[in-house]
């Protein structure tokens, strides 16, 4: 079996993680908030997060979506008559027209996405689960939106 080792170009995990913080972007700020819940008055729960505003500002400046954003509504007909609207982006949708004709031409809509679903992250000590909640923005173009990685 070939060693791989030597076309690394880091010598060791600490200066790998070193590598990754330094060259990748690392998004909005985590913030920590202690909860009290009544069903629980003896364990402190733990929410971790970040400002979606924030999110949204680092999704809308992020190059990997360049070129797949959308900042303006629009309307498409596939027919001369125009009685048949075709749907399929958030920015063609009617909702996003009357916004848009809220705010002025010199700002844009910017939709956030939410979704969450229980994730299971113990198997040896009970059923423990933490319920994240995913943020997307509908100006980034369905079909890489859609994507899972």
């Amino acid at each position: 079996m070939k060693n791989h080792a030597s076309n690394l170009t880091f010598k060791n995990a600490k200066e790998f993680y070193h590598r990754i913080d330094k060259h990748l972007p690392d998004g909005p700020q985590w913030h920590c908030w202690k909860i009290e819940v009544p069903e629980a008055p003896n364990e402190t729960q733990v929410l971790f997060y970040r400002d979606p505003i924030d999110c949204l500002k680092f999704l809308a400046q992020s190059l990997a979506f360049n070129g797949h954003q959308n900042y303006a509504p629009v309307k498409y007909f596939p027919d001369k008559e125009l009685k048949n609207q075709v749907y399929g982006e958030l920015n063609i949708g009617d909702t996003w027209h009357y916004y848009q004709s809220i705010i002025g031409p010199e700002e844009t809509v910017n939709p956030a996405i939410l979704a969450s679903d229980g994730t299971h992250v113990t198997n040896f000590s009970g059923d423990g689960k933490v319920h994240p909640v995913y943020i997307s923005s509908g100006q980034i173009e369905a079909d890489l939106r859609n994507q899972p990685n």
